[in-house]
């Protein structure tokens, strides 16, 4: 969805999202700005060591995600200027959007807007697509204008929709989709998902339920080229002084590849880096 609007699972959707591209496209180009991402709580691809999900996928500084804007634009205009459609897929996921904006100049801000623009007239013929996950469409907010609003996907979450000073466009009985998402919203367990609003561009806003999503299900398989994560932390272990102590060695661990040690594997992992064979019970 070129919009999601936030309340509860937005973030989950938004990763289930970027999954599925690379599902679908493995060769397509993946690029994401998430300002609050944290190596030891965010994944956006669950088995990838958070290390390189920055490395090649997500952008965490305002002007690192500006560039995936101006990517996603240079890519676009050039494709409309050669006519050419059949390039791989590019989706840009940027989560927080209005926080990043706040964040930009207003030159910067009109250069995005730009971007967005283009993408919702021209990017589903030219394979490029941008979502954004935000707290409002409120133009004074978000900058989006109504237009171009009208030209996208939405995904209304949670009591996202509930807004009444929220400009809507004109297909849209916020009062009546809420009332029937929330009624059937009462009639879901929490295991079978929750109720939103979806409105695809051409077709009426619906109440539909997203199921629920488990993301311990989808683990990114990386690749054979991706670091040898062992020699890494042998040389960061070799490299301290005094040695790190096993709890030390434990966090490194797990900011360099995103999983966390028990006390078998991390005391295996501890007898390599040592050379301690530890044959005591």
């Amino acid at each position: 969805f070129p919009v999601t609007i936030e309340s509860s699972g937005k973030s989950t959707v938004l990763s289930y999202e970027a999954i599925r591209f690379k599902q679908l496209h493995p060769e397509g180009e993946l690029r994401i700005g998430d300002l609050h991402f944290d190596e030891d709580e965010s994944s956006w691809l669950p088995g990838m060591p958070p290390g390189e999900q920055l490395e090649k996928y997500v952008a965490n500084k305002p002007d690192k995600i500006l560039a995936h804007f101006r990517r996603a634009y240079a890519l676009l205009k050039d494709r409309v200027d050669r006519g050419d459609r059949k390039g791989h897929p590019f989706k840009l996921i940027c989560d927080e959007f209005i926080a990043t904006c706040a964040r930009w100049s207003e030159k910067e801000r009109e250069e995005v807007l730009q971007a967005i623009q283009l993408s919702q007239y021209e990017g589903r013929k030219y394979g490029v697509n941008i979502t954004l996950g935000l707290h409002s469409l409120k133009k004074d907010q978000s900058g989006i204008d109504s237009s171009v609003l009208a030209n996208m996907d939405l995904l209304f979450l949670g009591n996202a929709l509930a807004d009444p000073n929220l400009k809507l466009p004109s297909d849209f009985d916020a009062k009546l989709l809420v009332n029937r998402q929330q009624a059937l919203q009462m009639t879901l367990k929490k295991s079978q998902g929750f109720a939103c609003v979806v409105r695809k561009l051409g077709d009426a806003p619906q109440v539909q339920v997203i199921p629920f999503i488990d993301l311990s299900r989808y683990q990114y398989q990386v690749s054979p080229e991706s670091k040898d994560w062992y020699q890494e932390i042998k040389d960061w272990y070799f490299s301290q002084d005094p040695a790190p102590s096993d709890d030390e060695v434990a966090v490194k661990w797990h900011k360099l590849t995103g999983k966390t040690l028990n006390p078998s594997g991390l005391k295996v992992l501890m007898e390599h880096l040592t050379g301690i064979n530890d044959t005591e019970t």
